[in-house]
This record gives structure tokens, C-alpha cells and sequence, in this order.
């Protein structure tokens, strides 16, 4: 990447949540919806992410590459689909992280904290943090009336509180009294 000129990737690290619970660790369909739990705080996934995730960051260190991890993409909060052959493995229908606010504490404590917390550990590797990518895919709302689909599984206000909570995170890490030490972007 730098031998052409690229000075920053960006690596969606949760995506559409396809690796984040698995069997009845994942999503559960309940009638026409889903509903999906964070990973209880110890397991064993956290401790791979943040390994891998110092991997990246060491990398993009030593090669003088800036990194814009993105937490979630949109279709996070989809409707579930079970993929194809492997009924426990489920894209999507992870929206109750964004919709309740004690999953979403639970969820920004147990995955996003560490992650920020590796993050000023090679500041100089951040360009910035994004929380979520175009949200605005899954946001139920009457500007977007012509829209609303079953794909828009988070009503505004939710969405709205997800993004402020998440950013405040991002933006309350500091490296010195002089300021935050990371950009914080939604939906790039």
C-alpha cells in the first residue's frame, strides 16, 4: 500500500457481526424478528480480536501506514440471514446492540473500550475511529418514508443515542490535557 502512494486503509473489524456469535451465541430469531445478546464479558473471542488487532497495528506501524478501523457496517443491524449450509452462523440481526441501551453499554464496554485502549498504545498507526458505516441504511425515519423497509430495524432516536454514546468514547481518549487522541467518523 505505500509503495503506491496509499497513506491509510480502512478495515471494517465487526462488519456485518458474521464472526461475533455463533450457534446459540448468536442471533436467535423470535418470531419475524432477531434477538442477539453481546458475548459475555471472558470470552475467549475478545482476547483473538484484540491479538489480532495489535497485529494490525503493529503492522501498519512499522510500515508507516495509517489505519481507520470501522467498528460495525450498517448491515450489522439487518434482519438476520443464516448463512447458507451453517444455520448458526448468522449475518446480521444484531440491531439490539443499537436499540438497548444496557446490550450497547455492555457491548461498547466489552469490545469497543479495548479496542480504543490498544489504540493509544499506536496512536500514530489511528487516522481515526469510525463507529459505523452509512447508518443511514437502517434507520427508520420519515424523512426516508419511501425506504422504510425490513432492513430498517432502527428508529432514528436509537441510532442517534448509539452514534453520541459511541463517540464520546472514541473522543474521551487521551493522550495528553491537549486533546482527544483519536478522530471519530460515522459512516466515513
Amino acid at each position: 500500500f505505500v509503495a503506491q502512494g496509499i497513506f491509510a486503509v480502512r478495515w471494517f473489524i465487526m462488519g456485518d457481526g458474521l464472526n461475533y456469535g455463533i450457534g446459540e451465541s448468536g442471533p436467535q430469531r423470535a418470531g419475524k424478528s432477531w434477538t442477539f445478546d453481546p458475548l459475555p464479558a471472558g470470552d475467549p473471542f475478545y482476547g483473538c480480536l484484540l491479538d489480532d488487532f495489535e497485529f494490525v497495528l503493529r503492522t501498519c506501524k512499522e510500515s508507516s501506514l495509517k489505519l481507520l478501523p470501522s467498528l460495525i457496517d450498517f448491515s450489522w443491524c439487518r434482519q438476520g440471514a443464516p448463512v447458507e449450509g451453517s444455520p448458526g452462523i448468522v449475518k446480521g440481526g444484531r440491531y439490539d446492540i443499537v436499540r438497548d441501551p444496557a446490550k450497547r453499554q455492555a457491548f461498547f464496554d466489552r469490545l469497543l473500550e479495548p479496542l480504543l485502549l490498544l489504540s493509544l498504545e499506536y496512536p500514530d498507526s489511528i487516522y481515526a475511529w469510525e463507529l459505523i458505516n452509512e447508518p443511514e441504511w437502517i434507520v427508520r425515519s420519515s424523512l426516508l418514508w419511501w425506504k422504510n423497509g425490513r432492513d430498517r430495524t432502527v428508529s432514528l432516536s436509537d441510532m442517534k443515542e448509539f452514534i453520541a454514546e459511541g463517540i464520546d468514547r472514541i473522543n474521551s481518549k487521551k493522550l495528553s490535557d491537549e486533546g482527544g487522541a483519536f478522530r471519530s467518523s460515522v459512516g466515513f
